[in-house]
């Protein structure tokens, strides 16, 4: 019988079946139903096989002594395969982490699968009845604004019956929105609408990230004296050693300041 990857069943596959006393000339052989004892892995496992009949021209001048026989073969582990699916998110925020399992094409579930943003450990999931495992909030923390073609990590770590395998995926890192509030100095009249921009600060910053905002021109809606006038700046642009991570929502901010 033939050796098999773990497949969950007993079902085994008679490679060869000889007679032996057979007379020199004559043509005989014989088939039958081959099945292992259990369907666990193993080597050296018992295979009986069961109905055997003889086949072949002279088969009519032979009779079998027995219709069973036994032999051995091995159930190996079964071959798996993870395949990690993309996964997205906001710089600071969560991911929702994917992947399948699968065996000889078939799903399979009631397996942990390990997952990794750029080789390191945010949690695990268990494949349901299609060999889907599914982390639906997977922390980005640490992890920058950018693109990583190999930046989601899946991996299934075997057991008794199958081998281990691992995928990876991309994973796309998108910069958080941050909302500038600007404020703008009094002047005295001089017939033009320049203004001064005092300071810009932004809400949404993670943490200890040093992130401001910088330029921008202001400018009063008009020239005219009046106090509470509207003042807008704009080309606002970030700065600082985390920068990268972060996007404005507008580049263009507005405050009341007199002239």
């Amino acid at each position: 019988a033939a050796n098999k990857p773990y497949d969950g069943t007993t079902s085994a596959t008679l490679t060869s079946c000889t007679v032996s006393g057979v007379v020199a000339g004559d043509v005989v052989t014989c088939t039958g139903t081959a099945a292992f004892d259990t369907a666990t892995v193993g080597t050296g496992k018992t295979v009986t096989v069961t109905g055997l009949t003889l086949t072949g021209a002279a088969a009519s001048n032979y009779t079998l002594a027995t219709t069973t026989a036994t032999t051995t073969a091995a159930i190996t582990l079964a071959v798996t395969t993870v395949v990690a699916a993309p996964a997205s998110g906001t710089y600071g925020g969560t991911g929702s982490l994917s992947a399948t399992l699968s065996a000889a094409g078939a799903p399979v579930s009631g397996k942990t699968v390990a997952f990794t943003l750029n080789g390191s450990a945010v949690g695990t999931a268990v494949t349901d009845a299609s060999g889907s495992a599914t982390l639906a909030s997977a922390s980005l923390t640490g992890v920058g604004a950018g693109s990583y073609p190999t930046g989601v990590g899946a991996a299934f770590a075997g057991d008794a019956s199958y081998g281990a395998a691992s995928g990876t995926s991309a994973l796309t890192v998108s910069p958080k929105p941050l909302t500038p509030a600007v404020t703008a100095a009094d002047k005295a009249y001089d017939g033009t609408t320049s203004a001064t921009l005092t300071s810009c600060t932004l809400s949404g910053v993670i943490g200890a990230d040093v992130v401001s905002c910088t330029g921008g021109t202001a400018a009063f809606a008009t020239a005219s004296v009046g106090a509470g006038k509207t003042v807008t700046v704009s080309g606002l642009a970030l700065s600082g050693a985390a920068a990268g991570n972060y996007t404005l929502s507008s580049t263009t901010a507005t405050t009341t300041a007199a002239i």
